[in-house]
């Protein structure tokens, strides 16, 4: 039984009561009048298979059934569908019994069961006989198909076919033919009658005539088909989606397009009017899609490798996209003979240049389609083409560039409603006119109007003044509608995915999507489709961006588009595209690639020479890739710091788009994971992060306005919350670079005071250290607002503090030295910080920022920070929040809040400062207007030269203009201090208990001097003068002395030493050093005297004299030695170095007095001596230099204060036993290094002893060597010789390589030794040639004193190997005579200087034997030499024109003598060799012609002296 489960019509309600009602409702469904037909047949076939279902069942009876039948079956067409339902059922006895039935009522025709029941179902059933039934089928089959009752072949009825393409050819050529298709028609349907031509056949010639006259007839050949009779019933539709495109269309114009695809050769394509012919069939319904795409090569296979072979290729992009030249560079296979490479594999080059897409596309018949397809608009067939090979968009740049075109026709009307200034884009597109000349020497524009021609291209473009128009224009019909966002939405997933990265083809497709996403953005409310905005931009508009080459302005529209979003969601967007796309995505892959091989490979070619034209080529590629590219900068900019000023002068040209990236690329860098920033010791930064900081801080301070300054201080600000350091760096760079600040350490007095007064004062000293403050206006400005608006300026106050007591008591830092030196970094970016806030900031920031006490309460901030802040903004002594006693701590709260907001300036007035720097002004300036002239006057001196000088004296001009107003000003302002001051003073210290005093100035010292003497070097010495200047204020219970008796006498140095850090130290250095300077001013008698009439020196309440206070300054002398002493003697690393440091600051003003200078002498050699730490050491070894430099300045202790006679005399006795000793120590010193240079003497001696015997015994068994192998050389030369004589072959001839010397005297001591001629040899002679006799007559008459041994000696010395290596310390080089005398002249005389002649008249000539081989020429006749010249070589070649003088050997003699030192030397001859006969007589009283001769002789020698 079948199923009832899906049944739909008939529910149990209606099979219950189906004989009334419920049949009643199924008839009434059945005549519903609305329905389509298609959806009346559907209906119909569902409730008859649901009855005869019911009927298989048992559900319903026969009569039932039959009797609804008789009601609902009222055509033909109802009929055939229940047949039809019907013979879905296997024959049964009740279905039987129901055919039966109806056979019986004639509700059915007979011919209706024929028609559309089975045959076997028929003769089963007994409706015809089964015999009758065959035979039959069998004669209508054969009438149907193999009688020919029409022609359809040309050698049938040529003359018919012929005439009707003759017809067709015809109109077709006609011009404005669309009249003449009822023509064409009557025409075609004549022949068809008259010839009995097989219209199947003429639609084949048809169709053939019209693919080849389609260009220009396209609507002829529309109108044409659709009034002839091959229009099909149902035509098919390509506009209806995906699932339409098989419906329609005529089955007998399928199947004739389909054999032109199978009886086309596979190695040749289609014509390109065919295919668009069948797109236009299909566009119009003639034929469907499916019909012709199943018939479509390649398949399926043979298309899965053409992908497979499309990702190879891709995969090849992909690494040679940002590979190397060394990683491209293939290695070279070697080939046999055969052709065969080593591994034995024959090359196939034509194999592999047919497996390419470029040789296997064009036969491919669906890829040629494809192309077609979206040529003439066909865009659900392009899709469905597309969706099955997704790969064809990337294998031809043509696709996309079709595909674009449509989708800019599609999107144009949408887009045309987001223009707002209509005018403007007209005016943009109103083409350009032609200027023209005329006869009158006018101008004449003209418009200029193109030729319009038909193009059988969809892409081309304009050429000249012709304008290629594609020829079917009616491609842009029945194109998708896109009118709202959802619209584009799904045009762009059906479509636009496919397209990917190549969206960047069309530049002007890709700006209208741009535009759309901002109008929509714009139109709606910002909590609508928002994420949907940036989704659609992430999937189809980001990645393209990738893509496009060389075009900002794309990439602008792009990027307004993003700033309509938060920087959170861009820099997610750029992550994603880098970390995901661009690993996943080879097109996105292979453009990164190829920004960061450019980028590298540009910065590789950077020189001086082309600075500018590379830094352009970079930012252009960072128009588009930003972020490889400054990823990649910034890479090289770790290793390579030089390259900061390069690309912070490249910034200039980054567009905003870059300017985005450029803060996600240093965020990045700053994150990555898996580096530290400190190196191992420690101490210092490693190079990577200072790299990166500094380029950050240039890049800030040079555009602060584009660089996103709010995104990098949130990401410092959230790691200074982390409790990281690692952004302290990043931070100081920032904070220095953009406000063009330095650090204030290492000070002069002087600067620190110049800078504390008049303006023009401290941008001279500014000057001096390079401080650019005053010229980094608006960049520090920009950085100062970004603090105010994101209200950070206390919050990173705050955090700054909490670091330092973090870095403290962490456990990242073990030694001190790493934790001073983390804690002085942390102190000068929070100065950094302060100072920026103070001179760059608005007056709205008074506002922003939180009191003293709540910073100091409810943040942690010390006190000297939280009035760091704030001193720049308070006016006179006024403070925001109340002091209260939790922060006084005994310190009265006027004095102590008077303290703190006071700065350097308000009483820091000296009038010589002024007065000194006028004088130095108008000294400069009298220079600099000097040099003006003097540069104006010389002709070659630039004009930026004179620009500058001119600069630089308007700039001196302006500060000597300035600052006497403003010496008033601070004059004035001083004096209103002062008096504020004493106002206030009465106040302070107003006990008249002595101890309470001392503890209220106790008090003072701790809980505010102290602290701000460490705080900074200003505030060092504004500390020591607030004590001087409340001693000048004249109060009565004030006393200096009780102050400076706690501070020296208290032991605070040596406490304070032990706990401060190097940059604390150099600021109590400072401090100390201001109130010894102002001490030693009351030291002279003048002084005291003045000091006294203003305001004297109490203690105790009583006068003191100055001889009290002469002793009084001497005991703060020596309780500050004992300090300084314990610290430089304790072995504690801190602080011995802090001792250093405070020394190193009170030079010039401490020590004086000899015996502390020498104690602290005494200490620090002793560091020097021992200290094994070696920046302990150095930095001692430099500060007793400058201590002993002051020797002369000690003064004796009987000499600084006043002393009693005893005390006087012992110190005396003592200073002189102490000279007494140290005498004594210097002459046992003496002694001991005489002892020790006399020994180290010795010692040389017996080293070059032994070394000059080990010399001798190498030397003496190298000629041992050297003698047995002239020997064995000798044997076999006189062996050869001799079988040479008796018809054996003769001795072999130089070699062609071998060098040979001719007519070189200098060169023959580089000939290659040569085997010794035989004695026996030499009575050959006669048989020589004539030239080698003259040359042996002529060297015997050279040589005649000289034996035959010793010629022979001295040729083989002449012709040693040049090969070995030689030098004065190779003696094995040298050969030893085989005569006795000669080898003791070589031992006791040393060898003669020889130039060319001396080694001439010294050397032998080849023997017979040799003169054969080489066949030298004869040596030309040489001048006499000089007789001092050949007694002292190259001395003495002027001694004709004066006395000899001492002076240094020339170049040429130091040649020659080096020369001469490498060779080996020549024994000297017998006797001095006589001059040449041909030598002309010296020329007396022609001093003229012996100077030519000799600057000649000279010159020559010169140049011989080289070899």
């Amino acid at each position: 039984m079948a199923s009832l489960d899906n049944v739909t019509h008939l529910s149990d309600d209606v099979v219950a009561d189906f004989g009334g009602m419920g049949s009643q409702t199924l008839i009434e469904k059945l005549q519903t009048k609305d329905l389509s037909r298609n959806e009346a047949d559907d209906l119909a076939s569902e409730i008859f298979t649901e009855i005869l279902l019911c009927h298989d069942n048992g559900q319903l009876a026969n009569d039932a059934i039959i009797q609804f039948l008789s009601s609902a079956i009222n055509d033909e067409e109802k009929a055939a569908i229940f047949c039809q339902a019907l013979d879905i059922f296997p024959v049964s006895e009740s279905l039987q019994a129901l055919i039966d039935e109806l056979k019986k009522t004639e509700v059915i025709q007979a011919k209706t069961f024929a028609e559309n029941v089975d045959t076997s179902l028929l003769t089963s059933l007994e409706f015809v006989p089964a015999q009758s039934l065959n035979r039959q089928l069998n004669t209508r089959k054969r009438d149907m198909f193999y009688t020919q009752r029409k022609f359809n072949l040309f050698y049938e009825e040529f003359e018919g076919y012929a005439k009707l393409v003759q017809e067709l050819f015809r109109l077709l050529k006609t011009p404005k033919n669309l009249g003449f298709v009822d023509l064409a028609l009557r025409a075609t349907e004549s022949l068809i009658g008259h010839y009995q031509l097989d219209p199947n056949r003429v639609l084949d010639v048809v169709l053939d005539v019209f693919s080849h006259l389609i260009v220009g007839n396209q609507t002829f050949v529309v109108k044409y088909l659709r009034q002839s009779r091959w229009w099909p019933f149902a035509p098919a539709t390509a506009f209806n989606g995906i699932d339409a495109l098989n419906k329609g269309g005529s089955e007998t114009a399928s199947k004739l397009l389909a054999l032109k695809f199978t009886k086309a050769k596979p190695d040749k394509d289609l014509s390109e009017t065919l295919k668009i012919l069948i797109a236009i069939l299909i566009r119009e319904g003639f034929v469907s899609f499916g019909s012709i795409y199943k018939f479509l090569r390649p398949d399926d296979e043979e298309m899965q490798s053409l992908e497979q072979l499309y990702k190879k290729e891709l995969d090849e992009q992909v690494f040679k996209s940002n590979a190397s030249a060394l990683a491209l560079a293939a290695p070279l296979a070697d080939e046999d003979e055969d052709g065969k490479t080593t591994n034995g594999s024959t090359k196939d080059t034509t194999e592999t240049a047919r497996d390419t897409l470029a040789n296997r596309l064009p036969l491919n018949t669906k890829f040629q389609f494809l192309k077609t397809f979206l040529g003439t608009g066909l865009y659900w067939p392009s899709v469905f083409i597309l969706a099955e090979y997704p790969f064809l968009v990337h294998v031809d740049p043509e696709v996309p560039e079709l595909m674009l075109r449509m989708i800019d026709q599609i999107i144009e009307p949408l887009h045309s409603k987001t223009i707002k200034d209509l005018a403007l884009a007209d005016a943009l597109q109103t083409p350009r006119q032609q200027a023209l000349s005329n006869h009158m020497a006018g101008i004449k524009y003209t418009k200029i109007t193109p030729a319009q021609l038909y193009c059988f291209k969809p892409t081309a473009h304009m050429q000249s003044n012709k304008e290629l128009v594609y020829f079917y224009s009616e491609w842009v019909n029945d194109l998708p509608k896109v009118e709202n966002f959802d619209d584009l939405l799904e045009l762009s997933q059906q479509y636009l995915k496919f397209l990917g990265t190549k969206l960047s083809g069309n530049l002007a497709v890709f700006s209208k999507l741009c535009d759309l996403l901002a109008y929509f953005h714009e139109e709606t409310l910002p909590s609508e489709n928002r994420e949907a905005y940036l989704n659609y931009f992430r999937n189809f508009i980001f990645p393209a961006m990738t893509g496009i080459e060389d075009n900002p302005v794309p990439i602008a529209k792009a990027f307004h588009f993003l700033q309509l979003y938060p920087v959170e969601d861009r820099f997610n967007l750029y992550g994603e595209l880098y970390q995901v796309l661009a690993k996943n995505n080879p097109h996105v892959k292979i453009n990164y690639g190829k920004a960061e091989k450019a980028t590298k490979d540009t910065l590789k070619r950077i020189s001086k020479e082309n600075v500018k034209p590379m830094m352009r080529r970079l930012a252009k590629i960072s128009f588009v890739n930003p972020l490889p590219c400054f990823l990649t900068m910034l890479q090289q900019i770790e290793s390579y710091d030089n390259l900061n000023a390069l690309v912070v002068d490249t910034a200039q040209y980054f567009n905003e788009y870059g300017w985005d990236n450029m803060t996600l690329a240093i965020l990045m860098r700053l994150t990555s994971l898996g580096r530290s920033n400190i190196q191992q010791d420690g101490l210092h930064e490693r190079q990577w992060i200072q790299s990166l900081a500094s380029f950050i801080g240039q890049i800030c301070h040079k555009y602060p306005k584009s660089v996103d300054l709010e995104t990098i201080t949130k990401y410092l600000v959230k790691s200074f919350h982390l409790k990281e350091s690692s952004g302290l760096l990043v931070f100081k760079e920032i904070l220095a670079l953009t406000g063009g600040m330095k650090p204030i350490n290492n000070l002069t007095p002087l600067q620190i005071d110049m800078i504390n007064s008049g303006q023009s004062l401290e941008k001279l000293v500014y000057q001096t250290i390079d401080d650019r403050r005053f010229e980094s206006v608006e960049a520090g400005s920009t950085l100062a607002n970004v603090f105010l608006e994101l209200d950070l300026i206390n919050e990173i106050l705050a955090l700054l503090s909490n670091l330092v007591k973090v870095v403290v008591s962490g456990e990242e830092y073990a030694h001190l030295k790493v934790l001073a030196n983390r804690n002085d970094d942390i102190n000068t970016v929070m100065h950094f910080f302060c100072t920026l806030i103070g001179f760059f900031g608005s007056e709205n920031i008074p506002g922003n920022l939180e009191s003293i006490t709540t910073l100091v309460e409810k943040y942690g901030v010390s006190i000297p920070w939280a009035f760091e802040l704030w001193r720049p903004f308070l006016t006179d002594t006024e403070i925001l929040g109340d002091i209260g006693e939790q922060f006084t701590r005994g310190v009265s709260s006027s004095l102590f809040t008077t303290f703190w907001s006071l700065k350097l300036f308000d009483i820091n007035f000296n009038p010589e400062i002024y007065d000194s720097q006028v004088s130095k002004l108008t000294a400069n300036d009298t220079s600099l207007r000097e040099n003006l002239l003097l540069a104006k006057k010389d002709r070659t001196t630039p004009q930026e030269v004179l620009k500058r000088f001119v600069a630089d004296i308007r700039k001196t001009e302006d500060f000597k203009t300035k600052i006497p107003s403003e010496k008033e000003a601070h004059e004035a302002h001083a004096k209103e201090v002062t008096d504020s001051l004493s106002q206030h003073c009465e106040a302070w210290f107003s006990t008249d208990s002595s101890e309470e005093i001392e503890n209220e100035s106790r008090a003072f010292l701790q809980e505010c001097v102290l602290p701000r003497c460490v705080h900074s070097s200003y505030d060092a010495v504004f500390s020591a003068r607030f004590l001087f200047k409340l001693h000048e204020l004249g109060h009565n219970q004030y006393s200096i002395i009780t102050l400076l008796t706690q501070i020296f006498h208290s032991q605070i140095t040596f406490a304070t030493l032990f706990t401060c850090t190097p940059s604390e130290a150099e600021c109590l250095g400072l401090f100390y050093s201001e109130i010894l300077k102002i001490l030693a001013v009351w030291h002279t008698e003048e002084g005291f005297e003045k000091l006294t009439s203003s305001a004297p020196l109490k203690s105790n309440g009583e006068q003191i004299s100055f001889k009290e206070y002469r002793r009084f300054l001497f005991d703060l002398h020596s309780a500050l030695l004992l300090d300084v002493s314990r610290s430089l003697a304790s072995e504690e690393y801190m602080c011995r170095r802090n001792a250093i440091t405070l020394m190193k600051n009170l030079l010039g003003v401490y020590p004086n007095v000899e015996d502390h200078c020498e104690a602290i002498t005494e200490l620090i050699e002793n560091i020097v001596a021992n200290e094994e730490r070696e920046d302990l050491k150095l930095s001692s070894s430099a500060l007793i230099g400058h201590v002993k430099s002051r020797a002369k300045t000690w003064v004796h202790m009987w000499d600084f204060f006043e002393m009693e006679e005893e005390d006087e005399q012992q110190q005396i006795d003592k200073r002189k036993a102490i000279e007494e000793e140290a005498a004594r120590i210097r002459e046992e010193k003496r002694k001991k290094r005489e002892e020790e240079e006399k020994r180290a003497k010795e010692e040389e001696e017996r080293r070059l002893r032994e070394e000059e015997e080990r010399r001798r015994k190498e030397e003496e068994e190298e000629r041992r060597k050297i003698e047995e192998e002239k020997a064995e050389q000798q044997r076999e030369a006189s062996a050869k010789a001799l079988k040479y004589e008796d018809g054996g072959a003769a001795p072999a001839r130089q070699t062609r390589n071998e060098e040979v010397s001719r007519g070189r005297y200098d060169q023959y001591s580089r000939a290659s030794p040569r085997p010794a001629t035989p004695v026996h040899t030499a009575d050959k002679s006669k048989d020589k040639p004539p030239q080698v006799k003259e040359e042996k007559a002529k060297t015997e008459d050279v040589s005649n004193q000289a034996k035959s041994s010793d010629k022979a000696a001295s040729n083989q010395d002449l012709f040693k190997n040049k090969n070995r290596p030689s030098g004065p310390a190779r003696s094995s080089d040298r050969r030893a005579s085989p005569v006795k005398d000669s080898e003791k002249d070589l031992k006791e005389k040393p060898a003669p200087q020889e130039n060319a002649r001396t080694r001439f008249a010294n050397q032998k000539l080849p023997s017979s034997s040799d003169a054969r081989t080489t066949q030298r020429k004869p040596l030309p006749p040489q001048q006499v030499p000089r007789h001092s010249r050949y007694n002292h070589g190259q001395q003495g070649r002027r001694d004709d024109r004066g006395p000899k003088r001492d002076s240094a050997p020339s170049k040429s003699q130091n040649r020659v003598e080096s020369r001469s030192n490498t060779a080996t030397p020549l024994p000297p001859p017998a006797t001095p060799p006589p001059p040449p006969p041909t030598a002309p007589p010296k020329r007396e009283n022609s001093d003229r012609g012996d100077r030519k001769r000799e600057w000649r002789g000279s010159h020559r020698n010169e140049k011989r002296s080289r070899y």
